[in-house]
């Protein structure tokens, strides 16, 4: 089953949002996320995944990592808290 297919059959799945965003697309948050009370991203925002990290390494949770417009800093991002995403525009490539 596609991955299109398998986010139209549970769009609450963390697992298919996982597989569908890649590094370059833009994300949106479900909420304000906020770290120590401190505000670090804004749910009215897209940011651009800048990478992705496993948790099959040494990461506690699979994330994707954006940079914060509100304070200095990469942000990790659980895909549970992804409410929306735009895939990047693909640039042709030049033969």
């Amino acid at each position: 089953m596609e991955v299109g297919a398998k986010i139209a059959e549970d769009p609450n799945s963390t697992t298919a949002l996982w597989s569908a965003i890649s590094i370059g697309d833009q994300i949106q948050l479900e909420a304000d996320l906020i770290e120590q009370g401190v505000k670090r991203l804004s749910k009215s925002k897209l940011y651009t995944v800048l990478a992705k990290v496993d948790s099959q390494g040494e990461a506690y949770f699979d994330a994707f990592v954006v940079e914060s417009d509100l304070v200095d800093g990469l942000v990790h991002v659980s895909p549970a808290f992804i409410c929306n995403y735009n895939k990047a525009e693909q640039t042709p490539l030049l033969t």
